[in-house]
């Protein structure tokens, strides 16, 4: 009985221990599906007043790259925005940082900065409510060729 308690556990904490990169590859697979759509638009998030990448809005740019790689004579409008929280200048500035990280991010892993168009909206064209967090977000726009 023992020996079977200790398999159990070993087996677990192997499954387990692949769970995050699973979910960063189901995550560009999504994401991945979803750029080969007619429309071509998605977002990466962030947290309150950062323009830092997390981990999951890495894995749909990773998904983006290999897409930008098979595509090369494709490119995107890069728009960030903020939520109204704050100064409109300064939202302004942090939106314009986010769009320059996620460009930062896909130049860094080879895809030309020619190819990415930047914006920066601030608090302009929110999507929802004031402090809603889809606000804290880039909105990665597929142009056609």
């Amino acid at each position: 009985m023992k020996s079977f308690v200790a398999f159990s556990v070993i087996l677990s904490a192997f499954l387990l221990s692949g769970c995050e990169k699973q979910s960063c590859n189901r995550s560009a697979k999504e994401v991945n599906s979803s750029i080969k759509r007619e429309a071509g638009c998605f977002a990466v998030c962030f947290a309150h007043d950062s323009c830092m990448l997390d981990d999951k809005s890495r894995c749909e740019l990773d998904a983006l790259i290999v897409w930008m790689k098979k595509n090369p004579n494709s490119s995107i409008c890069v728009a960030g925005h903020a939520s109204a929280v704050g100064k409109s200048a300064y939202n302004k500035r942090l939106s314009m940082r986010r769009a320059k990280s996620v460009q930062s991010y896909l130049s860094d892993h080879g895809i030309s900065e020619s190819r990415i168009e930047c914006k920066a909206f601030g608090e302009e064209k929110l999507p929802a409510g004031k402090g809603h967090p889809k606000k804290n977000r880039v909105a990665i726009i597929k142009k056609y060729v």
